[in-house]
């Protein structure tokens, strides 16, 4: 079990005044995604992250390598799944709202079912494909 969410520094204390943090060092929040989870969510919290992120990226491959839906956004969201989790390992990304707007889009784009191909259109008058 972890120290709770956000509770990390005051956790910090508390081990100082037991001498097992030293006294010198200043209470910073975590800098990591993974061990901030680790720390204050425990075993569980830590792998909802780690699923999170490895779910995403993930998708994004999937999709990705799918013959039909090879586009600009594909490729964009693989990357920069890539590229979040790469950067979790030292910034805590947990409170920048920008990627939590992100992994919604994402999430919204791979689970869309059924879009209509580029070589069809739909005909607004009789709701009817025709190619």
């Amino acid at each position: 079990l972890g120290v709770g969410g956000g509770n990390f520094n005051q956790y910090l204390s508390v081990l100082k005044s037991r001498t097992f943090y030293p006294e010198k060092f200043q209470a910073w929040d975590p800098h990591s995604t993974y061990f901030g989870a680790l720390a204050e969510h425990g075993l569980i919290g830590f792998l909802t992250v780690c699923g999170i992120l490895a779910f995403l990226c993930r998708k994004s491959f999937l999709r990705l390598r799918s013959q039909n839906d090879r586009n600009f956004v594909s490729i964009g969201f693989a990357g920069v799944f890539v590229a979040i989790a790469i950067e979790a390992i030292c910034v805590d990304i947990m409170n920048f709202r920008q990627y939590w707007v992100l992994f919604a889009l994402a999430a919204t784009f791979h689970s869309a079912r059924g879009h209509v191909p580029r070589s069809q259109g739909i005909d607004v008058t009789g709701g009817t494909l025709h190619e």
